[in-house]
């Protein structure tokens, strides 16, 4: 349990967060990180105003020991070196000691069994088959799922970054999207392909009206009507079903994101737009998607070695 004193700095924290306009997944994050570094400082019976390089280490390795993954320790430590930076800004510390220690790298990696073209072409066209859904609750996310799907395989955006676009924020004269509310609050351009824009207007010229209701009406400013919470839940629990129909992995929002990473550098397109189109800050974030399986390299090797067997008669 935090104390008084904590509860009461966390409130005004989050109170500040959400002003500045924080998105509502990073006030979520906030709300279970910081809390866990309270329990620490309590239980080893710290002042914040004592918290040091020292015992900045010891947290670090308080996590390790909690058995949480490298990445989640390094999203915890992000969060509390944050938190700290507020810390001093409103005088509650003299400097920020996060600032001072090496943090914990997890290992990047692309998610198993990314689909080739040719299966997510199959898949993307699967789920473009609902009209003969005769339950009309199913039929709308199925048709949700259509669109999110096609758009999200066209820009690579993130699920939160879909979930905030509202009208204003398409072009399609261009055929571009502004993002307007990226990972740290990175504004970037992405571009939708042909199809996307074509089935995404007539969502919204004609379709999306019709679904306003009641339910939704508060989120009537947003492209896909739904809170980000909601949205990413439906999202996801229908893609889920429709990978395990198919009999293809488990996916979620984001193998679309990693999946059109992977595709463009498979085409030959140079790593550095990628890197733009996807809003990376960092290259080596990008590279993930040069890490080939084996499977592409037994083709590659097929494909130029000059003594595979080419199907030539003795």
């Amino acid at each position: 349990m935090m104390t008084d004193e904590h509860k009461a700095l966390l409130n005004k924290y989050l109170q500040e967060e959400k002003i500045r306009g924080r998105h509502p997944r990073g006030i979520k994050k906030i709300k279970y990180s910081i809390p866990l570094f309270f329990t620490f400082i309590e239980e080893g019976d710290y002042l914040l105003s004592e918290v040091n390089v020292s015992i900045a280490i010891d947290y670090q390795g308080y996590l390790v020991k909690k058995g949480y993954m490298k990445s989640t320790i390094n999203s915890l430590m992000t969060c509390i070196t944050t938190f700290f930076h507020y810390l001093k800004g409103q005088n509650h510390i003299l400097s920020n000691p996060f600032l001072l220690i090496k943090k914990i790298q997890g290992d990047r990696k692309l998610p198993k069994n990314l689909l080739k073209e040719e299966r997510m072409d199959r898949f993307l066209a699967s789920l473009s088959c609902f009209n003969d859904e005769k339950d009309l609750k199913t039929l709308k996310k199925k048709y949700l799922l259509h669109i999110v799907s096609e758009l999200m395989y066209s820009t690579g955006l993130r699920i939160a970054e879909t979930s905030s676009l509202v009208l204003a924020d398409i072009d399609f004269d261009s055929g571009t999207i502004m993002v307007r509310e990226g990972k740290k609050g990175n504004n970037r351009m992405v571009f939708l392909n042909g199809y996307a824009c074509s089935v995404l207007k007539i969502y919204i010229e004609d379709i999306r009206d019709l679904l306003i209701n009641h339910d939704n009406r508060q989120n009537s400013h947003l492209l896909f009507l739904y809170s980000m919470e909601r949205f990413e839940k439906v999202i996801n629990q229908e893609l889920k079903t429709a990978s395990r129909q198919l009999g293809y992995p488990c996916m979620t929002s984001h193998y679309f994101r990693h999946t059109l990473g992977y595709h463009l550098l498979r085409s030959g397109c140079d790593i550095r737009f990628i890197q733009e189109l996807l809003g990376h800050k960092k290259l080596k974030t990008t590279e993930i998607y040069t890490r080939v399986d084996k499977g592409d390299l037994k083709e590659v090797f097929d494909h130029y070695h000059p003594r595979t067997f080419k199907g030539v008669g003795l």
